[in-house]
């Protein structure tokens, strides 16, 4: 499995590094359909629903992050609609000082909400000439409280941060840092109709891990104690309050934590970036394992444990004890954390009974975003750009198929589709309104692909087709 990516400097070097060149890719596109002028440019992490006080009145928005932080009314599907927040507190744009040789303000890079705060991580990069590329030299936490109605320094988790950077090898330039935020996805519906529209829930939690995870630069975790020695653990994240600690181990929380998933009762934490409970059916939950899409029974997911089977490849083998007669999926790929002893019996001389109750291959790369529509997922990936797999009842079929909208035709190789988001998923592909972002990374092979593309692309039922956003 190619690594997931939280939040390294790898990705976040890149996003200053932008040139123009010919893309191949869109010249029959553009002779049907007339691009839009881009207004979301840069590399696009995370889109997430929030509601506002203006007024008097609560205000359902969708917040992104491009470097720096945009909006939009939920419910509006017109192009150049997006907002620049420009809310007190918040630090000032990047800017490169030429004479000086350096970067002068924050470029945000990550955005989580719950109900009642609006969360984001930035950075200040700095161009290093060891490792010929930007990498952050300060990054910072912010909060915005719907009440409050402005951003604030969190003192105390960006002294946590802090704390967790100096306990860094000075020598990687943080390319060994992983910092990430993230929540469980939790949604409600709000509006009917053409204004039917996805919410923040009261069950919604946002969470930040501090240290762990599988950084970039070398694959290791340079510090394995979780919550000692400048990793501060998973923290719940309570606004402007004190955050809460998770202990290791507390339904998964782990040094290897990407996301949650509340299964009906508590949040459980997972290893992998793509996690997400089914909107429609939320008996079942989502997760992408390299180019493999997993459906679990959301209800089960909490019985899933971690094994080295002792042998020098350390399979890990995700097993759900209390279900009998089904094969196991395995991944050799994978770091963990801890050893279950069998006795004498090793786990290759029996029958693991499997947590997922079906498994969906056709994606290239691996899955780094999800979104449901009424009869389908579309799955973003890395480098090989989205693909579809028709569903029934909640439960995806084994093989992806055709799309109904032109999505494969603009989003395929080389990009990376980081982040999608639909604002109805009661609807049908082509009838829904969906975000994606796209990026690529550069190499020989796709020296023809244009950075213009790189940003927020959209699709509107009344335009019928996806265009820059």
């Amino acid at each position: 499995m190619k690594k997931l990516i939280t939040f390294t400097s790898a990705i976040l070097a890149s996003a200053f590094l932008f040139f123009g060149c010919y893309d191949p890719i869109f010249q029959s596109i553009r002779a049907e359909v007339a691009l839009e002028d881009a207004d979301i440019s840069g590399f696009i992490n995370s889109m997430v629903p929030f509601t506002v006080e203006k007024d008097g009145d609560e205000v359902d928005l969708l917040f992104l992050q491009n470097g720096r932080i945009y909006y939009k009314n939920s419910t509006n599907k017109a192009h150049g609609s997006w907002i620049k927040d420009n809310s007190e507190g918040l630090p000032p744009s990047i800017s490169y000082e030429y004479y000086q040789n350096e970067f002068k303000g924050y470029n945000f890079s990550k955005l989580a909400s719950d109900n009642e705060n609006l969360y984001a991580l930035c950075y200040k990069p700095e161009f290093n000439d060891d490792k010929n590329r930007n990498v952050p030299t300060d990054v910072k936490f912010y909060c915005y409280n719907k009440t409050e109605q402005k951003w604030q320094k969190h003192a105390e988790i960006n002294a946590l941060i802090n704390t967790y950077i100096e306990s860094l090898d000075k020598d990687n330039f943080m390319m060994d840092a992983s910092i990430h935020l993230f929540d469980n996805n939790e949604t409600e519906f709000a509006g009917s109709g053409e204004e039917k529209h996805l919410k923040t829930s009261s069950n919604r939690r946002a969470y930040i891990r501090i240290g762990g995870g599988r950084p970039y630069e070398t694959g290791e975790t340079p510090n394995k104690e979780y919550g000692a020695n400048g990793n501060a653990g998973i923290l719940l994240l309570n606004g402007n309050s004190a955050p809460t600690p998770i202990a290791e181990d507390t339904n998964g929380a782990g040094l290897y934590t990407l996301s949650a998933v509340n299964n009906g009762s508590d949040d459980i934490f997972l290893n992998y970036l793509v996690a997400r409970k089914s909107v429609n059916n939320p008996t079942y939950t989502y997760v992408g394992i390299g180019n493999t899409l997993y459906t679990f029974e959301t209800a089960n997911i909490d019985q899933t444990i971690d094994v080295i089977d002792g042998s020098s490849e350390k399979t890990m083998l995700r097993i759900n004890a209390s279900e009998q007669g089904k094969s196991y999926w395995e991944d050799t790929s994978m770091k963990i954390k801890k050893t279950v002893s069998l006795g004498a019996i090793t786990i290759k001389d029996i029958e693991i009974p499997a947590a997922y109750i079906k498994s969906t291959s056709g994606c290239e790369g691996n899955i780094l975003s999800i979104a449901e529509t009424a009869e389908s997922i579309l799955m973003g990936t890395y480098e090989y750009g989205i693909y579809r797999v028709l569903t029934s009842a909640g439960v995806p079929e084994e093989k992806t198929t055709d799309f109904t909208t032109n999505g494969d035709d603009i989003m395929g190789k080389p990009y990376i589709i980081r982040m999608l988001y639909i604002v109805d998923p009661t609807k049908n592909e082509s009838d829904a309104t969906i975000y994606s972002s796209m990026q690529f990374r550069y190499t020989q092979s796709n020296a023809g692909t244009n950075y213009s593309n790189v940003g927020l692309w959209s699709y509107y039922p009344k335009r019928a087709n996806w265009n820059r956003e």
